[in-house]
């Protein structure tokens, strides 16, 4: 319908890679957009996404 597949992907910087990764799956052209996290819950939110970024790439769907 003439819209661009280019798109921003707001999320916070320990997040990016994985919400790009999801958006080029489905076939947009993410350009990520970082939001500061605040620096003392970086390590739990650095944690969480090693678990996360895991599953997303060993479970299908």
């Amino acid at each position: 319908r003439g819209l661009s597949r280019t798109l921003a992907v707001v999320t916070d910087e320990y997040h990016e890679f994985r919400a790009c990764s999801l958006a080029r799956s489905l076939g947009a052209r993410p350009c990520a957009v970082p939001a500061r996290t605040p620096w003392y819950i970086l390590s739990a939110c650095w944690a969480r996404e090693v678990l996360a970024l895991t599953k997303y790439f060993l479970v299908p769907g």
